[in-house]
């Protein structure tokens, strides 16, 4: 769990990054403690029901996103969800479920 505040630690505040994590994991809470999110949007990042919506706090957006489960041998009516926590330098997501598009995003980097 200390390499999350190490690489908190050498993040140049002034850069952009994306970090993103599985919001069920056990240390997930943890690891965005150690990011200095405020302990709200970490709830709102790990929590297990969402809708759909835009939520501004401060200088920062909160942004739930759905779609269809595309992944293999699950029902496409099992929503897919993403959550974002956007400030003006940095961009986490956050995901509860195996997500073959996000993975898709992560492979193209």
């Amino acid at each position: 769990m200390a390499r999350y505040a190490r690489a908190a630690q050498r993040i140049p505040p002034e850069s952009f990054n994306w970090v993103h994590i599985q919001a069920d994991a056990q240390d997930a809470e943890y690891c965005l403690t150690q990011l200095n999110v405020q302990p709200e949007i970490i709830d709102a990042l790990c929590t297990t029901e969402t809708r759909p919506k835009a939520l501004q706090f401060g200088e920062g957006m909160l942004i739930y996103l759905r779609g269809i489960n595309r992944n293999p041998n699950t029902d496409p009516e099992d929503m897919v969800s993403l959550r974002l926590w956007v400030t003006p330098n940095r961009l986490i997501s956050a995901r509860r479920k195996r997500s073959s598009i996000a993975l898709g995003a992560r492979r193209k980097r």
